[in-house]
């Protein structure tokens, strides 16, 4: 069959046939990009997000537990005031933050330790006093 044709149409055949290899590999590579994007993404929102919330609400209960301290230490009604004013206000921050980091898609191993009591996990609602 291919005997019966000159060399321009045989070439032209070949390249078409390059052409159409080239052209299925980058449509199956466009298509891989887009799932590694995908799979990216949901890494960054899951677990980077998410580590960052986490370091935040350690960062504020360490900041928490010298509020205690200096209002323990305070001289003065008002000083000790401020210092539970700045307290409250941390505990506000890490609750929503910790409420932020729950709502995200958790691994089964972050669900069972999210699921632990709370009051034992972070200062909340229930392991407040008063003031």
């Amino acid at each position: 069959m291919l005997e019966n044709i000159k060399i321009g149409p045989r070439l032209a055949i070949a390249f078409a046939g390059v052409l159409l290899m080239l052209v299925i590999v980058a449509v199956s590579g466009y298509i891989g990009i887009g799932k590694v994007h995908a799979g990216l993404k949901t890494v960054y929102e899951d677990r980077t997000v998410s580590l960052g919330q986490l370091a935040d609400i350690d960062h504020l209960l360490q900041r928490s537990r010298i509020l205690m301290a200096d209002a323990i230490d305070a001289q003065t009604p008002a000083e000790m005031q401020r210092h539970f004013d700045e307290l409250n206000e941390g505990l506000q921050r890490s609750e929503k933050l910790w409420n932020d980091y729950i709502a995200t898609q958790l691994t089964s191993e972050e669900k069972q330790l999210a699921d632990t009591p709370r009051c034992a996990a972070m200062p909340s609602p229930c392991a407040r006093p008063a003031w």
